[in-house]
């Protein structure tokens, strides 16, 4: 198994993910076959019901997230749940290339918050879209106009390398 996305459990926290999602671009140098996502979560919100999330994969158009590609299967974040590594399931197939790795929120997870590193950039939906995009009818598809600061987030995926052998059937 390999990873991509930035593996690094970071102490920095960008909090409320109410219908909210917010993705960091990363380069696949391989192709592979995607087994899970993780991202580094927590829920500040204590004496609620657990918040959910999902776990992104868009294309990049122009350097900037475009279509989306893939979903994991609903991750549940407990209340006050503290800092761990969250893996819902995915599976997709993606050639080299590069790739906007994104989580999205639900409509309770005001207190979700995602750990990053103060270098690289984020994405998020921009003001057109008044930032948000509506967990409930799932991920805009392409992502919409973008918003963005400086910032890594602590997502990336698994994958299995897909390593393809041409077979040498002669002609004679």
């Amino acid at each position: 198994m390999a990873t991509f996305g930035h593996t690094t459990a970071e102490a920095s926290w960008n909090v409320d993910f109410t219908n909210w999602k917010a993705g960091t671009i990363f380069s696949l140098t391989e192709a592979g076959q995607l087994t899970d996502m993780r991202a580094y979560v927590r829920n500040t919100d204590a004496g609620h019901a657990a918040c959910h999330a999902k776990l992104l994969v868009y294309a990049v158009s122009a350097g900037v997230p475009a279509a989306l590609l893939a979903t994991s299967t609903e991750a549940s974040i407990a209340d006050n749940a503290v800092a761990a590594w969250t893996t819902p399931s995915i599976s997709i197939s993606l050639s080299s290339g590069t790739y906007a790795l994104a989580l999205i929120g639900d409509a309770s997870a005001a207190g979700l918050a995602l750990a990053y590193v103060a270098t690289g950039t984020s994405y998020w939906p921009g003001a057109d879209q008044g930032y948000v995009d509506n967990y409930a009818d799932g991920p805009a598809n392409p992502w919409g106009s973008n918003a963005s600061q400086a910032g890594t987030f602590s997502i990336y995926a698994t994958y299995t390398p897909l390593r393809f052998m041409t077979l040498n059937h002669g002609i004679w």
